[in-house]
C-alpha cells in the first residue's frame, strides 16, 4: 500500500489489512490509531522487530493506540539487540492491546516522556505474565533523578477484578466508589489503566505483584473491589505494609477476614536510628512499635455481610459475625491515637444500635441507613451434601417429565 501524503499528522486504521511495513505511516505523524478486532494472521506472525522499526520512523507521535496488531510473542522470545530502543519524545497517551507478554516486550523497547499516560489491555493473563509485565511498568513509572527522569508518585489505586487504575491525582474515596463518568475530568486520567480480560488467576495474585513492584509507597487512596477472596491478616500486611502513605481505604468483600485483625496490630516502626540495648544487657535491640497504617483516616466497608444472621429474629448475639472484631479494632486504634473515620456502604445485616455502638469508638461513623438483612450463606454445604450439587433446584422433581429440544 503506497500512500504519498507528505504531511499526515493524523491516521486511524481500524479492521484494514495494513503491513506495518507500508509507506503510510509516515514519519509526520502525531495521532496513530492502528486497530484491529479480529487480529489477522499477519499481525500475529510479523516480526516484533519490524513493529518496533516501523515505530521508530515515527518520532513526532503524541498519541499511540495499537490494539490486535501487535505480534504474538511466544515464551521462548530472546531479548533483542540493546540498541533497538524506539523513542518517542513527544508521546503523551499510550495504549497497547495485546497479551501481557506483549506489552511488557514493546514497552521494554520504547522511551518516552516520564508523564505518558499508559493503558494496557490484556487478553487471557496468566500469573506468570503478570510477573513479566510488572517490572517492566515499575521501571517506566519510577524517577531517575540521575539521568533527570523524575515521575510524579502514585497516589490514587483502584483495582477489581478486571482493571488497575492507578492516577498521580490524591481523589477521595467518594470520587472512587461509585465511579460516575463525570466525576473525574477528561484531563486526569488514570496515568496507568491495566484491563484485564480472562484472567487465569486469582485477585490475590494480582495484588501480590502488583504491591510488590510498583511504586506504591506515596499511595493515599486505596480500593479494592468486591471479590470472592478474602484475605488473612498476614496478608494484609504484606501488601499495604508499603503504603506508608495510605489515608483512606475502601474495601468490599475482601474486608470479611484479616482486615480488623491487621488493623487492630502494631508492627516495627520505621528505623531513623538502631536501637542500642542497655549497657550490660544480653537482650536483642527492640525496635519501636506502631499501629498497622499509623495514617489511615478512612475505612470504608461496601457491601459486607456484618452479621451473619439478623439480631432481631436469632437475638442480638445469635451470631454477631464481623462486629465484634470491627469494634475491637476501633476501640484499639482510639486508644492508640489513631482513630478512624468508618463509613458503611450497602452492608448487610447492620441496624441503627450497631452504628450507636460503633460510634463509642471511631472518629465518626457515615452509615447510609440501608438495613439489608439476608440470614442465609451464599454457599450451603448441607445442600451439597443432600443433593450432590450447590446449585440442585428444589422445585425441580424425578418425576417430571423431561423436556427436550430440538433445533429443526
Amino acid at each position: 500500500m503506497h500512500v504519498d501524503l507528505p504531511s499526515l499528522t493524523h491516521l486511524e486504521l481500524v479492521d484494514t489489512r495494513v503491513s506495518w511495513q507500508s509507506s503510510v505511516f509516515k514519519s509526520t505523524l502525531t495521532h496513530l490509531t492502528f486497530r484491529s478486532g479480529d487480529t489477522p494472521y499477519e499481525y500475529l506472525t510479523a516480526s516484533i522487530t519490524t513493529v518496533l522499526r516501523a515505530l521508530e520512523g515515527m518520532p513526532a507521535l503524541q498519541n499511540l493506540e495499537l490494539k490486535g496488531v501487535l505480534p504474538s510473542l511466544p515464551d521462548d522470545t530472546p531479548p533483542l539487540i540493546n540498541d533497538l530502543m524506539v523513542n518517542l519524545p513527544h508521546l503523551r497517551t499510550l495504549l497497547l492491546g495485546s497479551s501481557a507478554k506483549t506489552c511488557a516486550f514493546v514497552l521494554q523497547h520504547m522511551a518516552f516522556p516520564a508523564d505518558v499516560t499508559l493503558q494496557l489491555d490484556c487478553t487471557d493473563l496468566r500469573s506468570n505474565e503478570v510477573a513479566q509485565l510488572c517490572p517492566v511498568l515499575s521501571s517506566k513509572l519510577r524517577s531517575d533523578p540521575e539521568h533527570g527522569i523524575v515521575v510524579p508518585p502514585l497516589l490514587t489505586l483502584s483495582i477489581n477484578e478486571t482493571s488497575l487504575k492507578a492516577w498521580t491525582q490524591d481523589y477521595p474515596i467518594s470520587v472512587l466508589h461509585p465511579v460516575p463518568s463525570s466525576a473525574i475530568p477528561p484531563k486526569a486520567q488514570p496515568k496507568l489503566c491495566i484491563t484485564m480480560y480472562r484472567p487465569s488467576y486469582g485477585q490475590t495474585t494480582l495484588l501480590n505483584v502488583v504491591l510488590d513492584t510498583l511504586p506504591i509507597a506515596n499511595v493515599r487512596t486505596l480500593y479494592l473491589g468486591a471479590h470472592d477472596h478474602t484475605m488473612e491478616k498476614k496478608e494484609w500486611l504484606r501488601m499495604c505494609g508499603r503504603m506508608t502513605g495510605l489515608r483512606e481505604l475502601d474495601v468490599g468483600r475482601f474486608g470479611e477476614t484479616g482486615l480488623p485483625e491487621a488493623l487492630a496490630g502494631r508492627v516495627p516502626a520505621p528505623a531513623t536510628t538502631p536501637p542500642v540495648p542497655a549497657q550490660g544487657s544480653s537482650e536483642k535491640p527492640r525496635r519501636k512499635m506502631q499501629p498497622f497504617l499509623p495514617g489511615l483516616r478512612t475505612l470504608q466497608l461496601t457491601g459486607l455481610r456484618l452479621r451473619r444472621t439478623a439480631p432481631d429474629v436469632y437475638g442480638a448475639d445469635a451470631d454477631a459475625g464481623l462486629l465484634p472484631q470491627y469494634t475491637k479494632m476501633l476501640a484499639t486504634r482510639r486508644r492508640s491515637k489513631c482513630p478512624l473515620v468508618l463509613r458503611l456502604r450497602d452492608c448487610m445485616n447492620v441496624c441503627q444500635d450497631d452504628i450507636v455502638k460503633l460510634r463509642k469508638d471511631a472518629a465518626s461513623v457515615e452509615w447510609d441507613g440501608a438495613e439489608n438483612w439476608d440470614d442465609e450463606d451464599e454457599y450451603d454445604e448441607d445442600d451439597e451434601e443432600l443433593y450432590g450439587d450447590p446449585y440442585y433446584d428444589e422445585d425441580f422433581s424425578d418425576d417430571d417429565p423431561p423436556f427436550f429440544f430440538f433445533p429443526w
